[in-house]
């Protein structure tokens, strides 16, 4: 789904999705780790939250840029007080599979 997603993007804009995406994450990370920082500084369990995604981002001892692009997306909803817990959803190879038999087997059956 992703890589159908990707191509057409692709195809359309003629701009890969994935590298735009992740240089706009890339130039807009500082800026959003000083709001989180500003915000964790005030009391409150966001700001609890906030502070504990901070320091194991600042604990690192090498800083690199999947860290904070980790410590960026992982505090956007807690800023946005986006409290979903399937706001980050992982996947493993089986539950795509799964989705996408469950997803085909439902298409045929509306034919």
């Amino acid at each position: 789904m992703e890589s159908q997603v990707s191509a057409e993007f692709q195809r359309i804009t003629n701009v890969n999705l994935r590298n735009q995406f992740f240089s706009e994450l890339d130039r807009h990370t500082l800026r959003l780790i000083a709001l989180y920082r500003q915000k964790a500084a005030r009391t409150g369990k966001v700001s609890e939250a906030l502070r504990e995604i901070l320091r194991i981002c600042d604990l690192q001892e090498v800083q690199d840029v999947h860290m904070k692009r980790n410590a960026a997306l992982r505090a956007l909803p807690l800023y946005l007080r986006e409290e979903d817990p399937e706001f980050f959803k992982s996947w493993s190879v089986k539950d795509f599979r799964s989705e996408h038999q469950w997803t085909a087997r439902t298409m045929e059956e509306k034919m």
